[in-house]
């Protein structure tokens, strides 16, 4: 899961301690230089050293972004990149399935293929992959599909017409918050992670509520399509594959969610519908 160059070695942000082993020749040249240095820095004014303090508060704010970035994961300009054409996706998915279902023959594996024609083709989308910009990408896969009439229409109870993956169930209430704008009474959208919230609690809430878009980890979701959460009106299968957690990974490479990510949608009821052509998987 949508990268400055200074030759001077303390403006490197990398958290390592630089040692310089010189030889005497440079020790002189460095006591010479530093001699003159400290008569310059004498002759400066207050409002130089002011602006050195300035530069080095700067430095050490960017710093602290970085490392948040680093700690929640990141998404947007530099995740873009993520975004391929259905042919190299269904290659990557195809190769996570080999992975995951090793016990399996060559035959069984082409039967769970995930063919390039299940996949919607949304490299056009003309916003950056962020997570504020979720709602106008659910409704611009609709709009190419010419679905768009289907987009808030829900039948039944427990029966989404868009699940959306994702790496944790911090980054499925990011996502949530985001999509609020688009829940109506009969479209409601759904947080569906393990997280405080019981198994047996999101069942009843499949049972008694109309979703709309239902968006949760990989984990919580598989459980949840033993009859629970049903694929009767299901058209998008959102995988928000440009967001990476700390460690550079997403949605299809960390450990945790590749195998029931790979479940899910090898799936008999969802292969059937993927080859009706009646539901389609995205990639964000």
């Amino acid at each position: 899961m949508m990268k400055h160059t200074e030759t001077n070695a303390d403006a490197l942000e990398d958290d390592l301690d630089y040692q310089i082993d010189a030889s005497s020749n440079e020790s002189d040249n460095d006591s010479q230089s530093q001699s003159s240095s400290h008569e310059i820095e004498a002759n400066q004014p207050s409002s130089d050293a002011s602006e050195v303090k300035k530069n080095k508060r700067k430095r050490q704010r960017q710093k602290l972004k970085e490392k948040k970035k680093q700690k929640f994961g990141t998404s947007g300009k530099e995740a873009t990149s993520l975004a391929h054409s259905p042919d190299i996706l269904s290659d990557i998915i195809n190769n996570q399935i080999r992975i995951n279902f090793k016990d399996l023959s060559a035959v069984e594996l082409q039967d769970r293929f995930i063919k390039s024609s299940y996949i919607e083709d949304t490299i056009d989308f003309p916003n950056e992959r962020e997570t504020g910009n979720y709602p106008e990408y659910v409704t611009h896969a609709f709009k190419k599909n010419n679905q768009e009439n289907e987009f808030n229409k829900v039948d039944s109870n427990g029966s989404p017409t868009t699940l959306i993956f994702c790496l944790s169930a911090l980054r499925a209430l990011d996502i949530v918050k985001a999509l609020r704008k688009l829940q109506t009474e009969e479209f409601k959208i759904t947080k569906l992670f393990g997280k405080h919230i019981k198994l047996d609690e999101h069942i009843e809430y499949c049972k008694n509520n109309k979703i709309g878009i239902a968006v949760g980890t990989p984990q919580r979701i598989l459980q949840l399509t033993n009859g629970n959460l049903n694929f009767d009106h299901l058209k998008f299968v959102i995988l928000d594959y440009t967001f990476t957690d700390k460690k550079s990974y997403n949605l299809i490479s960390n450990n945790d969610c590749k195998k029931p990510v790979m479940e899910f949608l090898t799936h008999p009821s969802l292969l059937k519908r993927l080859s009706d052509k009646t539901t389609k998987i995205c990639f964000y």
